[in-house]
């Protein structure tokens, strides 16, 4: 198992997870872009993700979220009320 923290801090929060079996990003504070930039720089299969976790919905944790689990064709796994509270943040 390898984790890489992808940011920390209030500009954005992200984790990556990665196993032999598959990788689960945890939070996605960042623009897809950058989220993806990080990714490749500790040489993560982006394939490989099969989820996308979010803690809570505090913006530096959920900022890129819909964007980037668009992108990738990833479930998004959140608490009901953090996703109604941000519901904007997963709209196209």
């Amino acid at each position: 198992m390898k984790v890489s923290v992808l940011s920390s801090g209030s500009g954005g929060n992200s984790t990556i997870i990665q196993t032999s079996e598959g990788s689960i990003l945890i939070d996605a504070g960042l623009s897809a872009r950058k989220l993806i930039d990080r990714m490749n720089s500790v040489e993560a299969d982006i394939s490989s993700i099969g989820a996308l976790v979010i803690t809570h919905d505090h913006i530096d944790h959920i900022s890129g979220a819909g964007i980037i689990a668009r992108k990738l064709k990833i479930p998004v796994y959140i608490h009901k009320e953090n996703y109604l509270s941000s519901a904007d943040k997963f709209d196209n």
